[in-house]
């Protein structure tokens, strides 16, 4: 690492002073060098040792996961505090306001994160800090005074009529265009999709009783594709599986969230867009609310907690605005 040290300044004073001066500054340094040890500063989130991380904090895990926070969601509160208390090697009790916004700052330095992941990692601090004020362990949330991170989100292009009629065409067998007849019928959730069950389906009301994010029970209902898709899938199976969505051959397994963002991905190929379970839930809300359906009945229809959330996924599209300005500002 002295050598590092050394040449680091050799390069430095080259163009500043003359060899003959150089070589006796270098000299000076390797006698002054001797008394100690030069090592490189480390400007990285320092890494906590295992078994560190706080009791604490897997309470409020325990507690997130009973009150039915998704596993997903989980899994990033838990990787975000661990990085958390990693950096600061403080007690819980004793982290500072000034110590989130510190961390803060050098997560986005040093990882080149966007402002939604920072907002999300800042959401992850201050949800455990305003538990610990709710349950008593805590006076003052110390991130309460950190504002919102303000984020840009990206519009999200839905998939026009020809492009869902082209999606539709490009499926090969009855379960795949089940698949895509449903996720557009119902917007629902991948994970919702796969963990569709045959024994949740009424039939007379054409409906699907759905358990979704944060185990939250809600009904979607599906329109005439979707009923007669289904159907055709379901007589080429012949099974008894209780999971809607299966592999093709005995013993039917239940679908992975995987397979089918891989199968929509092949049947979207050629698109201007890429094609995801995602991007038909986007699609069901913008037709929605093009046709006329209340926001807050889309929000309802997509099992969101909050209309800010449907109204991003439903962005009015500049044709709409148009039309509305020649009909309304004459």
């Amino acid at each position: 690492m002295y050598e590092h040290f050394r040449k680091e300044i050799t390069l430095g004073l080259s163009n500043i002073i003359s060899n003959r001066d150089l070589l006796v500054v270098l000299s000076v340094i390797d006698k002054v060098a001797e008394n100690y040890e030069v090592s490189e500063r480390e400007t990285h989130l320092a890494v906590l040792r295992s078994g560190e991380f706080p009791e604490i904090a897997k309470m409020y895990l325990v507690a997130k996961h009973i009150e039915g926070l998704a596993k997903t969601t989980l899994d990033f509160c838990k990787g975000r505090l661990e990085l958390f208390f990693r950096y600061v090697q403080k007690d819980v009790f004793e982290v500072t306001t000034n110590d989130i916004r510190i961390f803060l700052n050098q997560y986005e330095v040093q990882h080149k994160v966007k402002d939604v992941t920072l907002e999300k990692t800042r959401e992850c601090i201050n949800g455990f800090y305003q538990w610990l004020v709710d349950e008593d362990y805590l006076a003052k949330n110390p991130c309460k005074q950190i504002p919102k991170i303000k984020c840009e989100y990206k519009q999200r292009q839905a998939l026009t009529q020809i492009e869902l009629e082209t999606l539709r065409r490009k499926c090969q067998n009855p379960r795949d265009l089940a698949m895509v007849d449903v996720l557009y019928s119902t917007g629902v959730r991948v994970t919702e999709l796969v963990n569709m069950k045959l024994s949740d389906v009424d039939w007379e009301d054409h409906s699907i009783h759905i358990i979704g994010k944060g185990k939250k029970h809600h009904t979607v209902y599906l329109n005439a594709n979707a009923i007669l898709s289904l159907t055709k899938w379901l007589e080429v199976r012949d099974s008894d599986e209780d999971y809607i969505f299966t592999s093709f051959r005995d013993p039917y397994r239940q679908l992975s969230t995987r397979m089918v963002e891989v199968t929509l991905g092949r049947l979207g190929e050629g698109f201007k867009k890429p094609v995801s379970p995602h991007i038909i839930r986007h699609t069901t809300a913008t037709r929605a609310l093009q046709n006329g359906m209340p926001v807050d009945q889309v929000q309802k229809l997509l099992n969101h907690s909050s209309l800010v959330t449907t109204q991003r996924y439903a962005q009015t599209l500049q044709q709409d605005i148009k039309t509305s300005h020649t009909r309304y500002v004459i």
